[in-house]
């Protein structure tokens, strides 16, 4: 996936990128919009922030094609990539309903793919009928509240971005 970013509202953007990076989809970060970030005197340290995110990425103008020549290289040497670990911990907002999700699939899923299936599981049509029944019943023995897992987890993001701008953007 290449998920571009508005470099001049990066806080924003980065909570979808983030989110991909924890469901441990292939991807690169594209910071489009670098001029109006340069012009308002910002410094983004591109390379920190690849660090820290664990996936590349790559500044562009897409408006100027400036920067497209690196992203598709960053494209072309994408097979090198490492699965980047989870940006945020959450094995603690429902791990009991987490370790049930998946001992009922037998797949080795991520937490942050856990949540997203149990808090979408009344849409999920990839089942069958007996294992959305088996994924239901681990979901009321353990209590799972979708709309606070939700929400924990959208706070502890943005807690996590915002630490990473602090360190990364000047």
């Amino acid at each position: 996936v290449i998920i571009v970013a508005d470099a001049s509202n990066l806080k924003r953007s980065l909570n979808l990128a983030t989110q991909v990076i924890d469901l441990k989809i292939p991807s690169v970060l594209a910071l489009n919009m670098m001029d109006l970030v340069e012009s308002d005197g910002i410094v983004i340290d591109v390379k920190k922030l690849e660090q820290k995110l664990g996936i590349p990425v790559i500044t562009i103008n897409a408006r100027k094609k400036i920067g497209i020549g690196n992203l598709k290289q960053a494209i072309l040497n994408f097979k090198n990539q490492e699965t980047p670990s989870d940006f945020i911990d959450i094995n603690n907002i429902n791990k009991e309903t987490f370790e049930g999700i998946k001992k009922v699939l037998d797949l080795k899923l991520n937490d942050f793919s856990c949540l997203q299936l149990a808090c979408n599981l009344h849409i999920n049509k990839h089942y069958s009928e007996e294992t959305k029944e088996q994924l239901e019943n681990v979901l009321q023995e353990n209590k799972f509240n979708a709309k606070r897992a939700q929400a924990t987890e959208t706070v502890r993001r943005y807690k996590s971005i915002s630490k990473l701008l602090d360190e990364c953007v000047i």
